[in-house]
């Protein structure tokens, strides 16, 4: 299957982090249940990005993803304790990984000035952990469980994107708006109420 997987990876278009994806994540899943088995298929789509136990059936990159995230969380959670004079012990996971290069990294994403920004540093994060665990898996199934999970993080921040879009849009709307309100002027708004 290993040729198989060389070509199906091969015809993917490439995924760059903060960049839009060429498809969506139906989509892909589509592309996937055209060319893959149902069991291939299924583990695909169990895939998430929100933390979850690692279970002994995992594949190698799945179990390395749902480690990683537990790990980045309880530095996320010691840091946020920390910040409000809390136990840090009552807010972690048990966690058998440790890096003080990822440490100090999510001490200086904290002190970004906006969720956004730390939401995003966080991602980069995320998606440099998907490099590491991608080494040696060349054109292979867990190959395909790097490339589905960053597109995974690349739909999360499109709708995040989205969101903020709307947001925005609806108060630069609030603002005009109320610009125009004060350029008409109260008596214009008395003038409204009786027409």
């Amino acid at each position: 299957m290993t040729s198989d997987y060389y070509y199906f990876i091969s015809s993917l278009p490439g995924l760059r982090f903060g960049e839009k994806a060429a498809f969506s994540w139906e989509e892909f899943m589509q592309y996937c249940r055209e060319k893959l088995s149902p069991e291939e298929c299924a583990g695909l789509a169990a895939l998430s990005l929100e933390p979850e136990e690692p279970g002994a059936d995992d594949q190698p990159v799945v179990r390395g993803w749902k480690l990683g995230e537990r790990h980045l969380r309880n530095l996320l959670a010691r840091q946020r304790a920390q910040k409000r004079k809390l136990d840090e012990n009552t807010y972690l996971r048990p966690c058998d990984r440790f890096s003080v290069q990822l440490n100090r990294r999510v001490e200086e994403i904290m002190l970004l000035p906006g969720v956004w920004e730390r939401e995003q540093a966080l991602d980069q994060l995320r998606w440099q952990r998907l490099d590491e665990l991608a080494l040696g898996h060349n054109f292979s199934f867990q190959a395909l469980l790097v490339y589905a999970y960053r597109l995974l993080i690349l739909e999360k921040l499109r709708r995040q994107d989205e969101e903020k879009g709307s947001a925005f849009a609806a108060e630069l709307l609030e603002k005009a708006m109320s610009e125009m309100q004060e350029r008409r002027g109260p008596q214009a708004a008395d003038n409204e109420g009786h027409a």
